[in-house]
């Protein structure tokens, strides 16, 4: 929980003070066509962040807020020799990629969530976000807006975890489903992404979100 809101501290910095209420390019990167969401890629970031704080052999100082938290990951480096801040896009990428593929396998066999789903759940994620602000409100807490609130549980804006959840929710029941037939596992999407690899091998990455200068 600590490493989630160390990076939600880390991206207001990048999108809601770079960014305030204006919301950002939808995309952090495209894949065979589709979009990695901002919100995928962050959830992506934070779960790594997240197992890597269990690690207390990496090095880094998770007593550093914000900008001083940030700026280490751009100037220390794995046992590797690969700055943190590129591991971490890194590996969150490949963790987007997997999420992508098994939306593109999804899709292929007519199994993906109707326009009509996917917003009715970013409607559910909404009323979730404007039920813990109210919450939150009662206690005293100074949280003015669902995407201040978003930033701070999720470390990103109210819309994209909107889409992260919609997204997210049509990916389990997809598994769901395929589950009742065939165990699903990473290795049938790796097998979906080997014999489609030429689709796959073209990443085009936006990085707006995370300063990686």
């Amino acid at each position: 929980k600590i490493a989630l809101v160390l990076l939600a501290i880390c991206l207001m910095v990048t999108c809601f003070v770079a960014c305030k209420d204006k919301k950002p390019v939808s995309y952090v990167a495209k894949i065979n066509g589709d979009n990695v969401a901002d919100g995928i890629f962050m959830a992506m970031f934070n779960e790594v962040l997240d197992e890597l704080y269990k690690d207390e052999d990496t090095g880094l100082d998770y007593t550093l807020e914000g900008e001083k938290f940030f700026k280490q990951l751009k100037e220390k480096k794995t046992e590797s020799g690969e700055l943190y801040i590129d591991y971490f896009i890194n590996e969150a990428l490949s963790r987007a990629k997997l999420m992508i593929v098994a939306k593109q396998m999804a899709v292929k066999d007519n199994k993906w969530a109707t326009s009509e789903e996917l917003k009715s759940s970013e409607e559910e994620a909404k009323s979730e976000l404007e039920y813990y602000l109210s919450y939150y409100q009662y206690y005293g807490y100074s949280f003015s807006s669902i995407n201040q609130l978003a930033g701070m549980m999720y470390g990103m804006t109210a819309d994209d975890y909107m889409e992260y959840f919609a997204f997210t929710s049509a990916l389990n029941k997809f598994q769901d489903e395929l589950g009742k037939t065939v165990e699903f596992t990473e290795e049938d999407l790796k097998k979906f992404y080997e014999e489609n690899v030429d689709l796959y091998r073209i990443v085009t990455v936006r990085h707006s979100l995370l300063k990686t200068e």
